[in-house]
């Protein structure tokens, strides 16, 4: 048995979590198997340009990986100099008032239940659950260009969100190298490549449990 940690900063892998993974041997007949995985979260709604508007000032909004992170950035939002919204989420409810009429668009700002005009020195609530808020299935792991199962070219583990990664493996045809790359699931189904900023790690764990190994 025979651990294999693949850890790549995201200046080093193109931003993406993907990478071609060189072995020491050709492991003809190993059965290989995800063990764990540190990647960036998956986010919970999606980015949406112009999304506040306060006054004649527009703000784009990213993706959030929380409502705590949601809560957060709507707090720093300035005009002038002055924060204008005060947004807290406490596990539960998600509230959020203004000093100034706000306008919310998209739909990240629908899934949350915000209002589509906030009048000014108004307070808004909403009992809310983390869960209600999600635009992820969760993450699919590929393992392709390694002759998989002696015959296939490509194999794929799916993990849905909050869940345990499924206790499989592939069986390696001849190979030195395959190439490894986690993506994310839509609620859609869409596959999208997992993004990553340059100075953060990400990093897979892998199991190679050995059948035969051959020089050539």
């Amino acid at each position: 048995m025979r651990t294999l940690i693949v850890k790549t900063r995201g200046i080093d892998s193109g931003n993406l979590c993907q990478r071609t993974v060189e072995l020491d041997s050709n492991y003809n007949g190993a059965a290989l198997s995800i063990v764990s995985m540190q990647v960036p979260a998956l986010p919970r709604t999606a980015p949406h340009a112009d999304a506040v508007t306060i006054g004649a000032t527009k703000f784009d909004v990213p993706e959030f990986t929380s409502l705590q992170g949601v809560a957060t950035y709507l707090n720093g939002l300035e005009v002038g100099g002055v924060a204008i919204i005060e947004a807290y989420y406490d596990g539960t409810e998600f509230g959020v008032e203004a000093s100034q009429q706000v306008e919310f668009v998209g739909d990240w700002a629908v899934a949350i239940g915000l209002p589509a005009v906030l009048a000014a020195n108004t307070f808004f609530y909403r009992v809310l659950s983390e869960g209600d808020v999600d635009v992820s299935h969760g993450y699919q792991i590929d393992v392709s260009g390694a002759q998989v199962f002696g015959v296939e070219d490509s194999a794929v583990c799916l993990v849905a969100r909050g869940q345990a990664i499924p206790e499989n493996s592939v069986v390696l045809g001849s190979c030195r190298s395959f190439y490894l790359s986690v993506s994310r699931v839509t609620n859609n189904g869409s596959v999208v490549p997992l993004a990553i900023a340059d100075d953060r790690m990400w990093s897979v764990t892998l199991k190679l449990k050995v059948g035969s190994v051959d020089d050539e």
